[in-house]
C-alpha cells in the first residue's frame, strides 16, 4: 500500500497532518495538499492595509522557514518520483516584512518548488461553477473527473485557454475552456491541481479509492501491497501515461 498523507483534510486510511506541523513529508507516497489549510497556517498576527495582508518581524521569519522547509521536502519527493495533489483555490497573498526580509510576498501556493512553474498563479481567478468538460480522456486523473463530475464545484481558475496554457497538462475545463484542472511535471514527479468537491463521507472514501487507483496505474510494478478490495469499486477504465524515468 502506498503512503499517503493529508495536510489537514480527513480522509479514511489516509494520516493527516498541518502544514506547519514538525511531520516531514518525505516519508510519503502521495501528498494532498488543500491551500485552504495552508492559509491557516500562516501566523495570525498581522496586519491589514490596501487590501493586503502584512506578517512582521518574528512571524515573518518563522513563515519564510516553514515555506523553505516545505519547499525541500515537496522538492526531494519529486525527485523520487512521488505524486503532490492540489485542489485549486482563490489565490491568498501575504508580504513578509522584518529587518532582514523585503519585499518578499508568499502564498498559499509557494509551497511549489519552482518559480517557473508557480507562474500560474499569476492568472488565478476567484470564481466559482460546476460546469465542467472533460478534455483530456487520457489524463492521469481524468479517472477523478468522471468519478465526481455531477459533484465538482470549482472555486477558481485559471484565466487561460487551454489552447494557450503552457505550463502542463490540462484535464478539466469551464464552460468558457478556461483551465480548472492541470498537472505537471517537477523532476521525476507529477502535481496535479483538481477542481474542489464538497466532501462527506462517502465522497471521501471514493476519493481515497480514485488515488489508489491512479496510484497503481502511475507507479506500475512498485505497488508493495494490493489496495483494498472496496478500491475496486471505483475503477475507472482509462489509459495512462506512467511517470517519467
Amino acid at each position: 500500500m502506498y503512503k499517503i498523507i493529508s495536510i489537514s483534510n480527513e480522509f479514511p486510511n489516509v494520516e493527516t497532518t498541518d502544514f506547519s506541523s514538525n511531520v516531514s513529508l518525505t516519508d510519503y507516497d502521495i501528498i494532498i495538499i488543500d491551500p485552504a489549510h495552508v492559509v491557516s497556517s500562516f501566523p495570525k498576527s498581522g496586519i491589514e492595509s490596501d487590501n493586503k495582508r502584512y506578517i512582521i518581524q518574528q512571524n515573518a521569519h518563522v513563515l519564510s522557514e516553514l515555506i523553505q522547509r516545505r519547499q525541500s521536502e515537496i522538492s526531494a519527493l519529486l525527485n523520487k518520483g512521488k505524486i503532490i495533489v492540489s485542489f485549486l483555490d482563490p489565490l491568498f497573498n501575504v508580504k513578509l516584512i522584518s529587518n532582514s526580509i523585503k519585499n518578499v510576498e508568499v502564498n498559499n501556493y509557494s509551497w511549489i518548488p519552482n518559480d517557473e512553474k508557480r507562474r500560474f498563479t499569476n492568472r488565478l481567478i476567484d470564481g466559482a461553477g460546476t460546469g465542467l468538460n472533460l478534455v483530456e480522456k487520457n489524463h492521469l486523473f481524468a479517472p477523478y473527473f468522471l468519478v465526481f463530475q455531477k459533484e465538482i464545484n470549482f472555486k477558481a481558475y485559471i484565466d487561460i485557454s487551454i489552447s494557450a496554457f503552457d505550463l502542463g497538462d490540462v484535464f478539466a475545463a469551464n464552460s468558457a475552456d478556461l483551465v480548472v484542472g492541470f498537472s505537471f511535471n517537477i523532476s521525476k514527479g507529477i502535481v496535479v491541481f483538481l477542481p474542489r468537491i464538497n466532501f462527506n463521507e462517502e465522497n471521501s472514501t471514493k476519493f481515497v479509492g480514485v488515488l489508489l487507483q491512479i496510484a497503481k496505474k502511475y507507479f506500475g510494478s512498485e505497488v508493495k501491497s494490493p489496495p483494498p478490495d472496496w478500491t475496486s469499486s471505483f475503477a475507472v477504465r482509462c489509459r495512462f501515461a506512467g511517470r517519467k524515468n
